[in-house]
């Protein structure tokens, strides 16, 4: 697949190394629309931290975060514990953000190969709580308040939920045969998707309801402007494969039914993707060389593989009304946020 370079860079401005916060005015957005990536962060001590990216390396073109905030929604339980902070970036490779843009987290491993604009942590309030804080930060680096006594950022209630029950019994009943040559998809009501490596598979407008969506390698998904995919358990694209376009960016809605505490949704290896993807209670994880744009929104997000770049697509505003119509409320944050079934 090509590899497609950054297309913005972090401004040179002056620079806040280690030696501390300052302690500023709280800027910081409570907007989930201005949030490329965000994990809502529900967490249990054994699945710290809620949002661990490797990173990549800027010299060949990797480990950038092209426009949108970063941010982790919980609240440390354990804050003075060093093992347990909810975010970890820079650690193990580059993870450059844009000039102007957040990374908000109340706790953190801010490593070495980080390199952001701002920075809100609160690290500064737990001494001895938080892991590496060796990161570069171009313009602010300050503590932050709450939204509320369980959320960092923003609170719950103003969190897009899912516009569906995936515990619906329709997409169980519905028998849906493996795809082995390239086809269109009309929308509808289906088991599990699945497609076979090499195809092409084309997705118009409209909603596609599905129990499990499994791409093979190598695929091409054609979407059009208006597709949406609602999805009771996990959401998978195979190796090498492609999902949208810059001229359709599909809403993809993951509800982790049956999941487990496994991966609700995986890119795999030299994969690039556009969608807008929300799986409020479930896993997003990705493999190496992955070139993802939209918005990347789950409970937990471990990108354990090296060398993604994440590119900031903004949420269509006047689409979100018009799938207000099609009984999408969800977002807007109008829908229920199912109960977690592991």
């Amino acid at each position: 697949m090509k590899k497609l370079l950054p297309v913005l860079v972090i401004a040179l401005s002056s620079v806040f190394m280690a030696s501390g916060p300052a302690m500023a005015v709280d800027q910081v957005s409570r907007d989930i629309n201005s949030y490329v990536i965000f994990a809502y962060g529900d967490l249990t001590a054994s699945n710290y931290p809620a949002l661990a990216i490797k990173g990549g390396s800027t010299a060949d073109g990797t480990g950038y975060i092209n426009g949108g905030n970063v941010g982790v929604n919980t609240i440390d339980a354990q804050p003075l514990n060093n093992n347990n902070v909810v975010m970890n970036v820079g650690a193990n490779g580059d993870f450059v953000m844009s000039s102007g843009t957040q990374l908000v987290a109340d706790t953190s491993r801010f490593d070495v190969g980080a390199n952001v604009y701002n920075f809100f942590s609160n690290c500064a309030n737990y001494p001895g709580g938080c892991a590496a804080q060796t990161g570069t930060v171009n313009n602010q680096w300050t503590t932050f308040t709450f939204a509320t006594s369980t959320e960092a950022i923003i609170a719950a209630n103003n969190l897009p939920t899912l516009p569906f029950d995936p515990a619906r019994t329709s997409t169980n009943n519905t028998s849906t045969p493996n795809i082995t040559t390239s086809t269109t998809l009309l929308p509808g009501t289906y088991g599990t998707v699945s497609t076979n490596n090499g195809i092409t598979l084309t997705l118009q407008s409209g909603i596609y309801n599905m129990l499990n969506f499994d791409a093979g390698q190598n695929n091409t998904i054609i979407t059009s402007p208006g597709t949406v995919l609602t999805i009771d358990g996990k959401f998978n694209l195979g190796d090498g494969s492609e999902f949208g376009s810059s001229n359709s960016v599909p809403w993809v809605y993951v509800g982790s039914e049956g999941v487990g505490s496994g991966t609700t949704i995986q890119f795999g290896e030299n994969v690039l993707a556009y969608g807008h993807f929300l799986a409020p209670d479930g896993q997003l994880n990705s493999s190496r060389s992955v070139d993802l744009y939209g918005t990347f929104w789950a409970n937990q997000i471990g990108l354990t593989d090296f060398n993604a770049n994440f590119t900031f697509v903004p949420v269509p505003v006047p689409s979100t009304l018009l799938l207000l119509g099609s009984g999408l409320a969800g977002l807007l944050g109008i829908g229920r946020r199912s109960s977690r079934r592991r």
